[in-house]
């Protein structure tokens, strides 16, 4: 892994899909200043994600939703350029989630606010069919 983090900052426009050809990798799609860009990750990097961020914006339905959802299965790629791991960090006080992404060669970092992280939210539910 690169010692260089490429940071996008803030970033708005998230969704998933499904990485055309693939059925294990989905990509993550924004819009940063720099312009439209996408991550390719695992599925289980993706499960992860999803459940980050409902203990973060659903904090009371969290414990009766997260326990039904499929376990995920992590594991490292052996694609540089797919993201497997991500580090999620809540700045409740400013409505702003930090994003790091990991795996591969690179590593990136994003922001977004509570507003963006619903939608991410609901791409995520919507894939991955969780619960």
């Amino acid at each position: 892994m690169s010692d260089k983090v490429n940071d996008l900052g803030f970033v708005n426009n998230l969704t998933v899909i499904k990485k055309p050809g693939a059925s294990e990798t989905l990509l993550l799609i924004g819009q940063s200043q720099g312009g439209r860009w996408a991550r390719v990750m695992t599925r289980g990097a993706a499960q992860t994600l999803w459940f980050h961020l409902t203990t973060i914006l659903y904090p009371r339905a969290a414990g009766q939703i997260t326990h039904r959802a499929q376990t995920a299965v992590l594991r490292r790629s052996t694609d540089p350029l797919i993201t497997n791991f991500f580090e999620v960090t809540n700045n409740q006080e400013h409505k702003q989630i930090r994003l790091r992404g990991l795996g591969g060669e690179e590593e990136w970092l994003i922001y977004f606010t509570h507003e963006d992280g619903y939608e991410l939210w609901a791409s995520l539910e919507k894939i991955l069919d969780v619960v």
